[in-house]
């Protein structure tokens, strides 16, 4: 787990030890440099939709596709913004799965097909 944040990577270290997660790493990163310690099954991506736009393919790269279902979870999108988020994704060849809206936020659940994943 990463954020640019450092009192936020300081607040998730804490909740997570908090609810007995010992084995999480976390990194002050931004998204453009971030290089995860291993590709994931499901990846969360609580950042607003700018960064999601610019970075979908960087974001995409996070996700382990290539080696079975994997899964993007995009939230901290304002309802007006959420359509052109959604299709970036598709037009990458994703699949949305379920969206959900709270107040003024949409987030959504992505399939990530191996076909998703940008060239290395």
């Amino acid at each position: 787990a990463f954020d640019h944040d450092p009192q936020a990577v300081e607040t998730s270290r804490e909740n997570l030890s908090r609810a007995g997660f010992t084995d999480v790493t976390l990194a002050v990163a931004d998204v453009k440099d971030y290089l995860p310690p291993q590709r994931c099954r499901v990846v969360a991506a609580n950042i607003l939709a700018v960064v999601l736009l610019q970075h979908a393919e960087q974001i995409l790269s996070f996700t382990a596709a290539d080696s079975g279902a994997a899964f993007l979870i995009l939230s901290g999108i304002l309802n007006e913004q959420y359509a052109e988020v959604r299709q970036r994704f598709i037009a990458l060849g994703c699949e949305e799965m379920e969206t959900r809206t709270l107040e003024e936020w949409t987030s959504g659940c992505f399939r990530v097909a191996s076909s998703c994943q940008p060239e290395k």
